[in-house]
């Protein structure tokens, strides 16, 4: 197996923007700028990464899985995945998730407004 194949094979799944960017509004509260300055990255490096423009490299991924208390690889969920548990949650009376799912409600509708695809879809 060549170098090249090796590490296509060890790049881990790529982080969810859209997840990340709920977490930091809506679980921690916090703006691109708080939420950089406890991680010790730029702001504009947490810009990159909710836009999709650049990823955490291997140092600050963990970093910042740990600092949201998920585990290695937790923020390289689909978005259909967390929405099908939150869906499932709110069924069951789980505020926090019905808040995420009327989030999510409102980023497909702006996404349609726009004509641009929905986040997370494919």
């Amino acid at each position: 197996m060549s170098d090249t194949q090796k590490s296509i094979q060890e790049m881990p799944p790529k982080i969810n923007r859209f997840y990340l960017r709920h977490l930091r509004e809506n679980v921690v509260q916090l703006t691109q700028e708080q939420l950089a300055e406890k991680i010790n990255v730029s702001p504009e490096t947490i810009r990159n990464w909710e836009t999709g423009r650049t990823q955490p490299n291997q140092k600050q991924r963990p970093t910042l899985e740990r600092f949201f208390g998920l585990a290695a690889g937790g923020l390289a969920v689909d978005i259909k995945d967390i929405l099908t548990q939150d869906f499932n949650a709110a069924y069951f009376g789980d505020e926090a998730a019905r808040e995420r799912l009327k989030w999510a409600e409102k980023k497909r509708k702006l996404a349609e407004f726009l004509g641009a695809p929905p986040p997370g879809s494919k």
